[in-house]
């Protein structure tokens, strides 16, 4: 006589609470891919170490243009400057200007993130999981 281990058992709703976690764990990466894809086309491809500075050189900007910068923010502009041959002034205006663009697009992204993570976690069914990948894909079609 053969012995089933009863524990180990798994019940139709046991199984079709794992299949949802795993679609909605699916879309969640398929979502994210997608932003990640989306944030690239805008800044380009950019080493992690200067999209870190970014935030640093947008404040050195911005004091630059209220004629406010300290030494150290005119010396990272000008070190930056020295490289590409603007002017500090071209660069503080180009730096200024990519920040509000990279501000609206970001603030855009992290928003769908954010909306569809939580109608992802919120889905009771894999249907609606799918549904909402495919309301996300459209929103991204049609962009900000």
């Amino acid at each position: 006589m053969t012995n089933i281990d009863l524990t180990q058992v798994i019940s139709a709703e046991t199984k079709a609470a794992h299949a949802l976690d795993a679609a909605r764990s699916s879309a969640l990466l398929d979502m994210t891919a997608q932003l990640d894809r989306i944030a690239e086309n805008v800044t380009g491809v950019v080493p992690m170490a200067e999209r870190l500075s970014w935030p640093i050189k947008a404040a050195a900007a911005e004091a630059f243009l209220a004629g406010e910068a300290d030494a150290t923010q005119h010396e990272i502009l000008q070190a930056e400057a020295a490289q590409t041959g603007e002017t500090v002034a071209t660069l503080a205006e180009l730096i200024a200007r990519n920040t509000s663009a990279y501000a609206a697009i970001s603030a855009w992204l992290a928003g769908l993130r954010r909306r569809y993570r939580d109608r992802l976690r919120n889905s009771g069914s894999e249907t609606e999981v799918t549904a909402a990948l495919a309301d996300f894909d459209a929103e991204i079609a049609a962009g900000p």
